[in-house]
């Protein structure tokens, strides 16, 4: 790892920066090379089902979350987000939610049959190779968001331990108002991940600068539009925040947990690393003693 003075140090177990950069690495340094453990695949085959619903079935997905797959099994991911689709609802932005199953070729009905007896305006299923997962999410290197289209995309994130139905309402109806009344922010998405969490949660938090590690949900308003000048910046920037806003107050919690490789920017340090005391202080004394200058700062940096 190159640090800020331009010496290089390995980083391993016996290095006070091991802590660091597992979770606050940015601030620190550019790493050059890595030794990686690597395993053998266990399961070669997945599957996923996906559903399409209309916005009135907002309380019924995110309860049904909540019930059948709030604790889910190691093998399972959800996935969903609201997004404009006028070709099927001209008036009112959809969700599309994805079940990913690890070691099947079709997802179990266990998983699928709460969704859809919800009633989806349209199901899709498919299986294959875990290789063939990001181009079922639309993260492919092929798939439109990862496209260079001169498009200007940020996350307001926020980490929950399960839905509030009342919040996710409250921010249905906001990100319908808004992408309505202000078109150059209709191709914005809200993402709401739910992946297995089983080895995050094996991870004791004092060990590592990665915080939050209780928390079983990632959300996160993707407000994307063509550069347009400061004024179309700051409405999209107050679109995320009140969206996550309304996703916070929700939580009843006195401290926002955001997910720093997320992050808008204008979070504050204890929202991206923890609000322990002991933790911000073993942090700033890492930052003074290895980057006093401040020199890798641009993102998400330690005071």
């Amino acid at each position: 790892m190159v640090l800020a003075d331009g010496t290089t140090q390995t980083v391993d177990e016996n290095s006070d920066l091991w802590w660091a950069v597992q979770g606050a690495g940015h601030n620190f340094g550019i790493v050059t090379s890595a030794t990686i453990k690597i395993y053998d695949i266990q399961y070669r085959d997945w599957a996923y089902a996906s559903f399409l619903f209309t916005g009135d079935k907002v309380e019924g997905l995110y309860d049904n979350i909540n019930k059948h797959l709030g604790t889910q099994s190691v093998d399972i991911i959800n996935y969903s987000f609201f997004f404009n689709y006028p070709d099927v609802d001209p008036a009112k932005p959809v969700i599309m939610f994805y079940i990913l199953q690890e070691g099947v070729t079709a997802v179990d009905t266990t998983y699928t049959a709460p969704f859809q007896e919800l009633g989806p305006i349209m199901t899709d299923a498919a299986g294959g190779s875990y290789t063939d997962l990001p181009a079922w999410t639309g993260n492919a290197n092929e798939s439109l968001p990862c496209q260079k289209a001169g498009l200007v995309n940020v996350r307001f994130p926020i980490d929950l331990e399960s839905y509030n139905v009342a919040a996710q309402w409250k921010a249905y109806d906001l990100f319908v108002s808004a992408t309505q009344q202000n078109t150059a922010l209709n191709n914005s998405l809200f993402l709401f991940e739910g992946y297995s969490l089983q080895g995050v949660k094996a991870v004791s938090p004092e060990t590592t600068a990665f915080p939050f590690r209780g928390d079983n949900l990632l959300l996160a308003p993707f407000i994307t539009y063509a550069p347009a000048g400061p004024d179309l910046d700051r409405a999209a920037a107050k679109l995320g925040n009140d969206l996550r806003q309304i996703l916070y107050e929700g939580t009843n919690r006195s401290g926002l947990h955001t997910y720093v490789n997320y992050a808008f920017g204008d979070e504050k340090t204890v929202n991206w690393y923890g609000y322990e005391q002991w933790r911000q202080e073993k942090l700033l004394a890492l930052k003074n003693k290895y980057d006093l200058l401040r020199k890798f700062n641009f993102y998400a940096p330690i005071a």
